[in-house]
């Protein structure tokens, strides 16, 4: 017989049988029924055994000594290949015939024991022709198996299956089985071995298909479910993002791409109706065809709901839920964000505006102003604490409220209250002109002339009104509300009802808020110059010192006063940056004149300084710095404080100047006389110099000249100069230097000059000295 077409059908059948087997045994651990796999991965080993066996044997001469090892493996290969056939349809069907399988299992092992030991199934011979020679048990034991195998199989494809598609596969490999077992029974012999095999791989390809097949379809399950999960995840995180709107349409959307309904509808609940707000696909024609309905709540209250029509799964009735219950918390989260943001932007006892939404609704209003005013209201409740204490706390909230009630029927339609504190009401509104602006003022400060009726108490008030009106749609409301609480507080400063804010006063801030800015840009782009006014010895005109000024040109070429823009440095925190500069250009300009030889005991000078920086902390280590980075001796310089401010200094103030008098400094009172303090408490103060004010430099007799007589004697006394501001003639300067006052400055000698004239000032000083010493010797001569 030509064995090798039979034999290349049972090799491509191991093949086919071990390749599954071989998956089975990578994936076992994975599952949740590795005994099942295991079975299977035997049973097909098994198979797979009988069949190279098969091929051996075939190959093999009955006469070699591998013969009868070779046909024993597979006589036993084939009897636990069919115990495990029958196991493993038990295990997939979950039907279990377990008396009929354990006399399966001692029969085969009974038929080994006795095949190797005895005789009674094979006399380990051949007849000459090559047929095994058997022995009386081996027919009866094939029978038995037979048996044994119908009673099993019988049993399980009797009752349902757990998987019912493994049932039909299994009838459906019955057949080609049955068909070949009944050709084994009229085949030769030499074929039976091969029809055999073919029995038991046909069961076992059909089994590790279904099974495959299975886990392929869990694998999709599972991924499908970690796609829903992570489109689910998405979807969320979208929905529940703070600020965002209600995703119904992406709901819906989201549902019709996952589960592939006919149709989809979220529908919302208003007043007992149902209104569709997002739908997708056709809708059905007939009434009730819609599969699931997941109630969409917010806080316990139903808001709507998300249906579906179709065929629906479990898993997608689960999904569904998902979905809705997202959305119900989407609904939460923008019902409390609304609650929120109401709570945010309204007052908590009247319910109206409060400062954060007037701000936009006044906003609102200057930009669609057109040709018309915008009218800003502040309104006051007088004795809003005598109506608290009078009527209790409640009646307070409730008078607030009321009061709040009748702002707004003055505001009107378009019009904005909002409540900013205590008994405070901002009104705003549009007017067509000056004349609907002062009835609406009068209105509102009129609310006041019927008493409130609040839980029967009546309760008076008054309303105090302050008004501002604007053209500008550029206008800050902040400004606005600001301007019209000046207004407020002009009208109870004269007990009326209502008072405008004058329009002046607000140009004049607005250009005080323009120069500003122009002059911190000044001192970051090094605008600010410094000129020089000499300080002379007024006995004999001869130049002593400087006193630094800091002058400020616009990039136009306008020179600003100093009184305009220093008080703009003090009241915008600017004066610290500004007094760096000016200290800086002064000491360079003193080096300057020191390297000219311009002065053989050196000019001496002053420097005008605020409390605000001396008595910043970081003040001392600064002077310290730029004192050390310039060859200068510090005695040479003197910082000038303003008397009014020195009275009300603080401790950290004084402490400085006693630091500043320790490093080397003179520290001089400016503008004497202009304040209230003692010489006596003047004289405890780190002070060396005094400045008399230029009122008291005046001529001719009177309470001014016996002050400046006092001042100069008492400072002599306390070793204390003297220096006098101002001299303008030469009869201020004769009294002067007839009153003992040693040095002074003003316009009679000088008017502040840009450095580089200084030396030409001094050289001229000099010339005068000369001259005077001259006619002083020709005189005594």
């Amino acid at each position: 017989m030509d064995y090798l077409v039979p034999n290349s059908v049972l090799l491509l059948l191991t093949g086919f049988v071990l390749f599954p087997a071989l998956v089975s045994v990578l994936v076992w651990r994975k599952r949740e029924t590795p005994a099942m796999w295991i079975g299977t991965a035997v049973w097909a080993c098994l198979v797979a055994l009988s069949a190279v066996t098969t091929v051996l044997l075939s190959q093999t001469p009955v006469s070699s000594p591998g013969f009868a090892p070779l046909f024993t493996a597979r006589q036993l290969a084939f009897a636990f290949a069919l115990f495990a056939m029958v196991w493993v349809l038990q295990a997939i069907s979950g039907n279990w015939a377990r008396v009929l399988t354990a006399l399966f299992a001692v029969l085969n092992v009974v038929r080994a024991v006795l095949w190797v030991t005895t005789d009674w199934f094979w006399r380990g011979t051949t007849t000459a022709d090559g047929t095994p020679e058997f022995g009386p048990a081996r027919g009866w034991g094939v029978l038995a198996q037979i048996v044994l195998t119908f009673a099993i199989v019988g049993v399980v494809m009797s009752r349902p299956w757990r998987y019912p598609k493994a049932r039909r596969a299994a009838m459906w490999a019955l057949i080609p089985a049955g068909v070949l077992f009944g050709a084994l029974l009229v085949a030769p012999l030499p074929l039976q071995d091969y029809l055999m095999v073919a029995i038991l791989s046909i069961p076992v390809l059909v089994v590790q298909a279904v099974l495959l097949g299975r886990m392929a379809s869990q694998y999709r399950a599972v991924a499908e479910s970690r796609d829903r999960e992570a489109r689910l995840a998405e979807f969320g995180r979208q929905a529940l993002t703070p600020g965002g709107v209600i995703p119904a349409q992406a709901a819906v959307t989201l549902v019709m791409e996952v589960l592939e309904p006919t149709y989809c509808e979220c529908v919302e609940h208003i007043r007992g109706d149902r209104r569709p707000v997002a739908t997708a696909g056709v809708r059905p024609t007939s009434v009730g065809v819609l599969s699931v309905t997941v109630p969409l709540e917010a806080s316990g209250q139903l808001f709507g709901e998300l249906s579906i029509a179709g065929e629906v799964e479990a898993n997608d009735s689960v999904f569904l839920r998902g979905v809705g219950l997202i959305l119900s918390a989407a609904l939460s989260r923008a019902q409390l964000e609304v609650e929120l943001r109401d709570q945010a932007l309204r007052d908590a006892v009247t319910g109206l505006p409060n400062w954060i939404l007037l701000h936009d609704r006044i906003g609102g209003l200057l930009a669609r102003r057109g040709k018309r005013l915008v009218v800003v209201l502040c309104c006051d409740v007088k004795e809003l604490k005598v109506i608290n204490d009078d009527f209790g706390r409640e009646i307070g909230d409730a008078a607030l409220r009321e009061i709040g009630a009748r702002l707004v029927e003055v505001a009107g339609r378009g019009g904005t209250v909002a409540r900013t504190g205590g008994g405070e009401f901002i009104v705003a509104r549009l007017v067509d002109g000056p004349l609907e602006a002062d009835q609406f003022s009068n209105a509102a400060a009129m609310i006041g002339n019927e008493p409130l009726a609040v839980d029967d108490h009546f309760v008076p008030f008054e309303v105090c009104v302050g008004v501002v009106t604007s053209e500008d749609s550029e206008a800050e409301p902040d400004r606005l509300v600001h301007e019209a609480e000046v207004a407020l507080l002009q009208a109870k400063a004269v007990s009326v009802k209502r008072a405008s804010y004058d329009s002046f006063e607000r140009e004049a801030r607005d250009v005080r808020r323009r120069m500003g800015r122009e002059l911190a840009a000044a001192i970051r782009d090094d605008e600010i110059y410094v000129e020089y006014q000499p300080i002379l010895e007024l006995a004999t005109q001869r130049i002593v010192g400087v006193e630094a000024l800091a002058r400020w040109k616009r990039h136009d070429g306008v020179s600003v006063p100093p009184g305009e823009f220093i008080p703009i440095a003090e009241a915008d925190g600017m004066i610290t940056a500004l007094s760096e500069r000016v200290f800086e250009q002064g000491l360079d300009q003193l080096e300057v004149w020191d390297q000219m030889g311009l002065c053989p005991d050196g000019l001496r000078l002053s420097l005008n300084i605020t409390p605000n920086v001396v008595g910043s902390q970081d003040f001392i280590p600064w002077l310290t710095d730029i004192l050390g980075a310039h060859d200068v001796d510090p005695g040479r310089i003197t910082l000038e404080l303003t008397e009014s401010s020195v009275e009300r200094a603080e401790a950290d103030v004084l402490r400085h100047l006693e630091m500043v008098r320790d490093l080397g400094p003179c520290v001089s009172l400016d503008d004497f006389g202009t304040g209230y303090s003692s010489l006596s408490r003047l004289l405890t103060l780190p002070v060396g110099e005094l400045k008399i004010d230029r009122r008291f430099t005046m001529t001719g007799s009177g309470a001014h000249r016996e002050i400046v007589k006092t001042v100069v004697d008492l400072a002599h006394r306390s070793d204390l100069v003297v220096v006098a501001e101002g001299i303008e003639t030469q009869e201020q300067w004769s009294m002067l230097v007839a009153d003992g006052c040693e040095y002074g400055q003003g316009y009679l000698f000088s008017k502040p000059l840009p450095g580089d004239r200084i030396p030409e000032f001094t050289r001229r000083s000099r010339l005068r000295l000369v001259g005077d010493l001259d006619s002083d010797r020709m005189s005594s001569g």
